[in-house]
C-alpha cells in the first residue's frame, strides 16, 4: 500500500466518522422534522444534544401540588409501556410545561431546556 493509498484511506474513514456523528437520532423525528433537527445540528449542537439527553432525562412524574399555583398545559393520557417526551407529541421548551395525568392525582413535568442544561451539568 503506497502513502497516496493509505492517506485516502484515512481521510474517507475520518469523513466518515464525521458523516456518522452528524446523524440525527430517529427518536426525535416524533415531534421535530427532519430538517428542522439538521439545522439545529449544525447551528446549536448544545441544544441538539440537550434533546437527545432529554430523550431519556425529559419528563418527571410528581404529585399535584395545588399551593405552588403552577399552571397546567392541559391533562394527557399515559402509555404503559416506556416513553419519551417525543413519543407523547410533546416539545422541550424555554419553560417547564406540566400536564396532570388523566385517572390519577399525579403531574407530568416536562422539563426546560435551562433545567436539562443544568442537570447534565451537573449544576
Amino acid at each position: 500500500m503506497n502513502l497516496k493509498t493509505l492517506i485516502l484511506t484515512g481521510m474517507m474513514l475520518l469523513g466518515s466518522s464525521v458523516l456518522f456523528s452528524q446523524q440525527i437520532d430517529n427518536r426525535l423525528l416524533k415531534t421535530y422534522e427532519e430538517t428542522e433537527l439538521k439545522m439545529l445540528l449544525e447551528s446549536n449542537k448544545e441544544k441538539y444534544e440537550l434533546l437527545v439527553y432529554a430523550l431519556d432525562e425529559g419528563l418527571q412524574i410528581m404529585t399535584i401540588i395545588k399551593e405552588k399555583g403552577v399552571k397546567m398545559a392541559g391533562s394527557i393520557s399515559l402509555p404503559s409501556e416506556l416513553y419519551t417526551f417525543a413519543d407523547l407529541g410533546l416539545k422541550i421548551t424555554e419553560m417547564e410545561q406540566y400536564y396532570t395525568i388523566e385517572g390519577t392525582e399525579n403531574v407530568l413535568m416536562v422539563k426546560s431546556f435551562s433545567l436539562l442544561n443544568r442537570l447534565k451539568n451537573g449544576k
